[in-house]
């Protein structure tokens, strides 16, 4: 019934060409960020990831931060050899089969909401892949910092969700005590993550030169 409900956004095919096509319109307006090497991952650099981490959900293999964290304390040379596993990964761009499998849940949207595509479904994927994830993210903030507007929120580094939600409230509060009229506009693109082109995608991130080593990963 989900399966079935999902299946025409989840397993849509990419449409041939659509990459080319979207770069042909758009390169011209895209600003790039400095393409370069990173480092390989060392066991301490997942280390500080793993004291750095909350903790979360485990997925099919039962791997949650807690076991990294005792991994971590107990048994830290394991990290070395872990960091191996990514740098091959990084290199080659292939998974291990048990760090890419993962578990589909379905959270409300809307109180109440039992449709399937009412729903949001949330991918847990392996703590040891989020730990690569996590590891890399740091340097893929930088790269974004150097072509994201001024104007983006979230996932950026003192410019939260919070902090616009923070800012809209100052600018409304402001007009208010002015005396002027405000207002705003918001826009829910239906399925948005999900309907994303692969190709699409794969050639923005080509062109906004991300670190090869990421992008193999991925």
């Amino acid at each position: 019934w989900v399966s079935s409900a999902w299946a025409e956004i989840f397993e849509k095919p990419t449409e041939p060409g659509a990459g080319q096509r979207f770069m042909e319109a758009y390169r011209q307006y895209m600003k790039k960020g400095a393409r370069r090497e990173l480092p390989p991952l060392r066991g301490e650099d997942l280390a500080q990831t793993i004291r750095a981490a909350g903790q979360s959900s485990a997925s099919l293999d039962g791997y949650d931060v807690r076991d990294l964290k005792c991994v971590q304390q107990w048994a830290p040379g394991l990290l070395e050899d872990v960091a191996t596993v990514y740098n091959l990964v990084e290199k080659h761009a292939v998974w291990p089969t048990s760090m890419v499998k993962a578990c589909i849940t379905l959270i409300e949207k809307v109180r109440g909401q039992t449709k399937p595509l009412g729903m949001r479904p949330i991918m847990v994927l392996s703590a040891w892949y989020r730990l690569w994830g996590a590891a890399r993210y740091a340097s893929t903030a930088d790269w974004q910092e150097q072509w994201v507007p001024a104007e983006s929120y979230a996932s950026r580094s003192k410019k939260s969700a919070v902090d616009l939600a923070l800012k809209v409230a100052q600018d409304q509060e402001k007009a208010r005590a002015e005396g002027k009229w405000s207002g705003g506009i918001s826009l829910d693109l239906e399925k948005a993550f999900d309907n994303i082109d692969r190709e699409v995608m794969e050639k923005v991130l080509e062109e906004r030169e991300l670190m090869p080593q990421v992008e193999r990963g991925i």
